[in-house]
């Protein structure tokens, strides 16, 4: 029995470790470093993806580079199957650190927010055109395992399809079709074929 308990601290102790290691911050210097607008191209028609267990359809080519201003792991909701991973993005002043240093960003069951106290950090109309929340459906276990090592401060640009997630339940999950809006059915659902870091 104590060898049991042995056994699962140190195992406790390892993914703590691992956590803490790879959910740290990559430092970057002050400036834009991201300044491209988001690229987005509507299909004529709706691109139908069967997967395992649900369904996709494609709705928009998509791609962005971005800083990301945050991340989370999803292991347990209804969509961690699919979705496994949000990363809030920032592109134009919300990727630069002399911005986000005086801000205070975090994500919580799928939405993103951030608070600032000065009204010359940002103005909230550049804040919700130039950072979104975004869910991401890898494409392969090979892009799942890279998402899952992406930090925030990093720059990604992520290359796929804007989708919308059909559910056997009868639920359906849509993606957000434009960079303006924000609040419920305000997030990028982006199924991701391709993913550079820098």
């Amino acid at each position: 029995m104590r060898l049991l308990i042995l056994a699962a601290c140190v195992v406790g102790v390892a993914l703590g470790a691992w956590n803490l290691w790879s959910g740290r911050t990559e430092s970057q210097p002050p400036g834009v470093l991201a300044s491209e607008t988001p690229y987005q191209s509507n299909l004529r028609g709706r691109v139908e993806i069967p997967r395992s267990g649900y369904r996709l359809e494609g709705r928009a080519e998509f791609e962005i580079k971005a800083r990301v201003i945050s991340r989370s792991r999803y292991r347990f909701d209804p969509l961690a199957h699919v979705m496994p991973v949000d990363l809030a993005l920032g592109w134009g002043k919300m990727s630069d650190t002399a911005v986000l240093d005086r801000m205070s960003c975090a994500q919580s069951h799928r939405f993103y927010a951030c608070r600032w106290d000065s009204a010359d950090v940002i103005h909230p109309d550049e804040f919700r055109t130039h950072s979104a929340n975004m869910h991401l459906i890898p494409d392969t276990p090979e892009i799942a395992k890279a998402l899952l090592r992406v930090r925030k401060g990093q720059v990604v640009t992520l290359r796929g399809l804007l989708v919308d997630v059909f559910l056997p339940d009868g639920n359906v999950a849509r993606t957000s079709m434009t960079r303006n809006d924000s609040g419920p059915g305000g997030c990028e659902i982006v199924l991701v074929v391709g993913l550079d870091v820098s």
